[in-house]
């Protein structure tokens, strides 16, 4: 036991007794307890026989109800059939035409409804026809026969003959029409329908012209048989009921009865010879397709029904094991007893066909109710059978264990010797020593083990070789990838100086040199040209070479970068042992130069990319360094313009005005007028006004009198000095306005331009007697308006000639500023000039002194 070389074998032993005893010991305990099930079976046995007896009395109870049931049905049938049997001959001897009845009167509209008696009422639609009043006509003479059958079947309702399509009927006794067509019991639009529904076609449908022997049918209806409707809700009081039908011959109508179903299972079970439901049963009445007809009220608990269950399909959600069996009975028309759980109580339900109108009467009853008290029985049973225990079940357990353990010993030995020598063999290979084989132990387990650990030793030999070979080769690899990510590294660096040198400069030939030294350290070259397009011609700016005196090679150059230019793609093509490369210089505005070099070898692959990157990034930088020239070019023409239109909007207005004064003053001298002298005096203001506006424009073009009293000072100021000269009233309002609104100062520039533009224009064209100009916030705007009563001109036409620079120029100065100019005249009507200019933030404004 304390060898550790055999605790596998003990423990082997001690499993193999283990796994003998304990069946034995499970089959004494399971005999000592099967005693108490052989009891319990015993009676259960019993029991059973007692209540499959039970079971076979109530199902033919519950068949000699269905019997009853259907006499009953029957004699409703029967009467039924009579009654259309009269019906015919008193339809065949009434007149063809039959004046409607003068008792009806009028409801809604669409319908009429009338009494001709006290226990009858007769209803007709807009669409009845004279045969339908015939058909009622001649059933007013059978109210007898109609009040007897409802005295002989107290659970009929109503008796009624309809005409075919529904627009005529006749119903016993008398209904209350207006509330049967208010709640929709009746509709006068579908007479064919109750309660909405077309319950008699439904019944013909359902039953069919043939009867099914599985219903105790013969295949083929008897005629006369009445058809039975589902439930529905009845047209004399709207309860739950059914009715039974029957057509008359040649399709002239139909005559039926409603009943209700609570009444005819009330009047057929109560007979003397029919036997009572135990206490916790009662009866349901089931159609052929699954609805109910008819539903005791203690259903409802059972199936969860808040609602009486009659007219709706069995809920298959609360029942459905039921509901499927239910399937089974009304298919067949046989009696069955159906097993059930009900709101978690087991019960049988018990079923019997109505053959006549194809329902199913099913009872459910309580398991418990059936079963009989056997506690009694099975005590008698259980202490004969523990008697037996002692005597022969006790010897036979002690015998077992003793073969068990001697059969466990012996067979214990036999296994351990090869799970030995497998163990020891399974060592040696964990030890490393991988050149020992592994021996065989057989066929079986064991012996299959042995062989695996066999090929296990053999796969990890040649699996060491693979590994080593793969290792060496991985390494190869490792350092050919390391090469080539060097070489991928120098080429990226190298592009990234020639990206780095092409944003330090404009100058074409700064910029093609530098490409010629990165294509260089990326490929092996002789020599290398780049080329500026000058109109159509390529000029080289930029060239590099390895032989000083390389003229042949510079033609080739030059023509390979023609012929790149001409393709608009790279060439290449070869040249005395070298390869001669042409790259066009082009982005998607067009080309602006090529690039061309002789090459020791051909490109390949990334390298090639590579090439085809810089010559992209060089076009890109000639197409910069050409948009540049341009943009200063531009730069230099919008100064030029905004200059002549400074001169025009500051000295050549206050010229105008020196010119109009000394005029005015020489025509005042030749008068002798002493106001000649103001004129001068004027004229002499205006011109030291120009030199000091021209000053200021020398040094910012800024006027003088916005950077020292704002806009509104400005226009004020400009304002006087126009009354003065022009002797032309002019009325200047400014509206919730501060000293200096929030403006930019090009803003503030315009308005003031556009102000005196304004005012020199009706002094030189308008002829005006007065002038109103108004400056206004209007939202986040500032409005500037100058209205005249001059002659006014055509504005849809040509503006009026003054010089280059009027209307155009006011325009163009309001839209630099952000805003927009509006032009209003008329010939006659004067003239009104509108300019709107953006309002900002008064904080980011900065006005200079």
């Amino acid at each position: 036991m304390l060898d550790p070389r055999r605790r596998f074998r003990d423990r082997l032993l001690i499993g193999m007794v283990a796994v003998a005893l304990l069946p034995l010991a499970g089959f004494a305990i399971l005999a000592a307890v099967d005693l108490d099930a052989i009891s319990r079976s015993t009676a259960n046995e019993a029991q059973g026989a007692i209540l499959k007896d039970e079971q076979d009395r109530q199902l033919t109870t519950t068949q000699s109800r269905a019997g009853l049931l259907e006499a009953r049905l029957t004699g409703v049938g029967t009467e039924l059939g009579h009654l259309a049997e009269q019906v015919s001959p008193a339809l065949a001897t009434a007149p063809k035409s039959v004046p409607s009845p003068p008792t009806l009167t009028s409801y809604r509209g669409d319908q009429f409804a009338g009494t001709i008696s006290d226990p009858a009422s007769i209803v007709l639609t807009r669409s009845v026809s004279a045969d339908d009043l015939r058909l009622v006509s001649a059933g007013t003479g059978l109210l007898g026969a109609m009040q007897a059958l409802r005295h002989d079947y107290p659970e009929i309702t109503s008796v009624w003959i309809a005409s075919p399509s529904g627009s005529g009927l006749l119903v016993v006794p008398g209904i209350d029409v207006r509330g049967a067509l208010d709640e929709g019991l009746l509709d006068p639009n579908h007479p064919q329908l109750r309660a909405g529904t077309d319950v008699l076609t439904a019944s013909e449908r359902r039953l069919g012209s043939g009867g099914s022997s599985a219903w105790g049918g013969s295949g083929a209806r008897p005629p006369g048989a009445p058809f039975w409707t589902d439930a529905y809700a009845l047209m004399a009081s709207g309860a739950s009921g059914v009715s039974g039908w029957v057509p008359l011959r040649d399709g002239r109508g139909t005559v039926g009865v409603d009943v209700a179903v609570a009444s005819l299972v009330t009047a057929s079970l109560a007979q003397p010879n029919a036997a009572p439901f135990p206490p916790a049963a009662y009866p349901m009445l089931l159609s052929s397709d699954g609805t109910v007809v008819y539903a005791d009220p203690a259903a409802g608990p059972d199936f969860a029904a808040t609602i009486s269950l009659a007219g709706s399909p069995l809920p298959a959600s609360k029942v459905a094991g039921l509901r499927a069996r239910l399937g089974q009975v009304e298919a067949t028309g046989r009696p069955a007893l159906l097993p059930a759980k009900l709101a978690g109580v087991e019960k049988d339900v018990f079923t019997a066909p109505v053959s006549g109108p194809r329902w199913v009467l099913a009872s459910p009853v309580p398991v418990s109710d059936l079963e009989p008290d056997l506690s009694g029985l099975t005590y008698g049973i259980a202490a004969g059978v523990h008697t037996l225990f002692p005597i022969l079940v006790l010897p036979a357990l002690l015998l077992l264990l003793g073969l068990a353990f001697v059969a466990a010993t012996i067979l214990s030995r036999k296994l351990v010797v090869p799970v030995r020598k497998l163990t020891e063999a399974s060592e040696v290979l964990a030890s490393g020593r991988t050149d020992i084989p592994v021996p065989p132990q057989g066929n079986d387990e064991v012996g299959t083990l042995a062989s695996a650990l066999e090929r296990m030793r053999r796969e990890i030999n040649t699996s060491r070789e693979a590994i080593l070979a793969a290792s060496a080769e991985l390494e190869a690899r490792v350092d050919l990838r390391t090469s080539e990510l060097r070489s991928r590294n120098e080429e990226l660096v190298a592009l990234n100086e020639l990206a780095g040198s092409l944003t330090r400069s404009l100058d074409a030939r700064v910029i093609l040199n530098e490409a010629l030294d990165a294509v260089r350290a990326i490929h092996p070259l002789h020599a290398g040209r780049g080329y500026a397009l000058d109109g159509d011609a390529l000029v080289p700016v930029a060239a590099w070479s390895r032989d000083p005196d390389a003229t042949a090679r510079a033609n080739a150059l030059d023509g390979i970068a023609e012929q790149a230019l001409r393709r608009d793609h790279p060439v290449r093509r070869g040249w005395r042992g070298s390869v001669l490369l042409g790259w066009p210089l082009g982005t998607r505005q067009g080309v602006v130069g090529a690039l061309a070099v002789d090459a020791t070898e051909p490109p390949r692959g990334d390298t090639r990319r590579l090439l085809q990157a810089v010559a992209d990034q060089v076009a890109l930088a000639l197409r910069t360094s050409l948009l540049s020239a341009a943009g200063r070019e531009h730069a230099v023409l919008e100064e030029r313009t905004r200059l002549a239109r400074e001169i025009h909007d500051t000295l050549a207005q206050q010229l105008t005005g020196i010119v109009i004064q000394l005029e005015a003053a020489g025509a005042l001298l030749e008068r002798g007028s002493e106001r000649a002298l103001h004129s001068v005096a004027v004229a002499r203001e205006l011109a030291r006004s120009a030199l000091q506006e021209a000053r200021r424009s020398v040094w910012n073009l800024r006027p003088a009198p916005l950077a020292a009293t704002g806009v509104i000072g400005a226009i004020e100021s400009e304002v006087r000095g126009f009354e003065e000269r022009s002797s032309i009233p002019v009325r200047f309002i400014t509206r919730a306005l501060p000293q200096r609104p929030p403006l930019q100062p090009g803003a503030e520039v315009a308005l003031l331009r556009i102000a005196q533009e304004a005012l020199s224009n009706v002094s030189r064209h308008s002829g005006a007697t007065r002038v109103d100009m108004t400056l206004r916030a209007d939202g986040d705007e500032l409005a500037l308006s100058v209205r005249d009563d001059g002659v006014g001109f055509d504005a849809a036409a040509a503006a009026p000639r003054d010089d280059c620079f009027g209307l155009e120029g006011m325009r163009e100065r309001v839209e630099l500023a952000g805003g927009t100019l509006v032009v209003i005249s008329s010939p006659g009507h004067g003239t009104e000039v509108v300019a709107r200019v953006p309002l900002i933030d008064a904080g980011t404004v900065a006005h200079t002194a």
